[in-house]
């Protein structure tokens, strides 16, 4: 009922506030006073209501499991009518493309260049573990001059979609 009285929350030691931002995260923006009836706002409106969003740029390197759950949140920022590119491995392009993400080539193809070193075993760093990585570091040189159309300078593809995130 419009009558009932809610309880307060405890209020958070300004300590806590600041230990739960980043250092790069603002302070909330001031609300503005609203007229009796209706609910403050924050002085930027929010997504859903502007006609266009931000222009969204993900950088993923790795595999499929490194670029999966950056697919997932490419759809969710479009939903919210935002505009998302994903800048990935040449080979994961396809991959975003299918679920309706945009995605340019940046990385090399990590799939061929580690079937060319031999797969990826061992859990500890050890002195093979660096050869592995001198290995791989050629094979991914190697890669890029045998294709050299396949990626773009992620600097060229930022530039060319102007993200504001």
């Amino acid at each position: 009922p419009p009558s009932a009285v809610l309880p307060r929350a405890p209020a958070e030691s300004p300590r806590c506030e600041t230990l739960a931002r980043t250092p790069c995260e603002r302070p909330p923006a001031p609300r503005e006073a609203a007229p009796p009836g209706k609910l403050a706002r924050s002085s930027s409106a929010p997504a859903a209501e502007r006609s266009e969003g931000l222009r969204v740029a993900i950088l993923a390197n790795g595999s499929r499991g490194d670029v999966q759950p950056c697919v997932a949140l490419a759809l969710r920022l479009s939903r919210l009518r935002h505009r998302v590119r994903i800048l990935t491995n040449a080979d994961l392009v396809e991959f975003c493309q299918s679920h309706g993400v945009d995605a340019a080539p940046v990385f090399v193809s990590w799939s061929v260049v580690i079937a060319q070193i031999g797969g990826m075993s061992g859990s500890s760093v050890s002195a093979r573990c660096v050869q592995c990585m001198r290995r791989g570091k050629t094979a991914a040189e190697e890669w890029l001059k045998a294709n050299p159309s396949a990626c773009r300078a992620a600097e060229d593809c930022l530039e060319e979609f102007q993200p504001d995130a």
